[in-house]
């Protein structure tokens, strides 16, 4: 039994020897057909690769684009919310919980806010004035100055019971209070929504100072 060649080339150089030269000239037809075929498709094949390649990274940038474009929009949208609120503090000489809440009733916040769970503000409290303070701080520590939720307006129950808890005790809520304080800027950063729950929630701290 004959061995025949297994690569191509050889295969090709085998056949042709057996040929006449005519049956050989006839052979390279369609093998010149086949390369001249082939190099357009190449190309062609790299033109579209590279198109494709072009057009998801285009993609990528518009949607990265457009991506942070609302997000930008939407930390605009908290950060005018933080100075009303802030003005609303200024502007009252005493802070009566029921006018603050009724203040944060006519923001609307479900409609025109939407993802704003709460609205806060945080006192300053000295330890020497912990006891005329109206709330239990929470957790309990030994500490120069304690900042306590003390007008809270919430849409989540767990937040809206959290009167008295030291935010000064959670790390990066007092690292963005911290922030704000010392930038005269509003400041933000992710923590747990309340000492009782990891569920994690965004905030911003606007700072307000007592000559306003």
């Amino acid at each position: 039994m004959a061995d025949y060649p297994t690569s191509p080339f050889r295969l090709y150089n085998y056949c042709t020897s057996r040929m006449t030269p005519i049956q050989s000239k006839k052979w390279l037809v369609p093998a010149a057909v086949f390369v001249a075929l082939l190099a357009p498709t190449l190309a062609l094949f790299a033109i579209i690769r590279t198109d494709a390649e072009t057009r998801t990274q285009f993609d990528f940038e518009r949607r990265t684009t457009q991506m942070t474009s609302l997000i930008k929009g939407r930390m605009d949208i908290y950060t005018n919310l933080v100075y009303a609120e802030r003005a609303f503090f200024v502007a009252s000489n005493v802070i009566e919980e029921e006018k603050w809440l009724d203040y944060v009733q006519m923001l609307n916040l479900p409609l025109n806010y939407y993802g704003v769970s709460a609205m806060s503000y945080i006192a300053r409290v000295p330890r020497s004035e912990v006891a005329q303070y109206p709330y239990p701080i929470f957790p309990t520590s030994t500490k120069d100055v304690y900042y306590p939720l003390t007008h809270t307006a919430s849409m989540v129950p767990v937040v809206a019971s959290g009167h008295g808890f030291d935010v000064s005790s959670e790390e990066n809520r007092w690292r963005a209070l911290q922030e704000a304080r010392d930038t005269g800027l509003p400041a933000g950063g992710l923590a747990p929504v309340a000492a009782t729950t990891k569920l994690p929630t965004f905030l911003v701290f606007a700072p307000l100072y007592r000559d306003g």
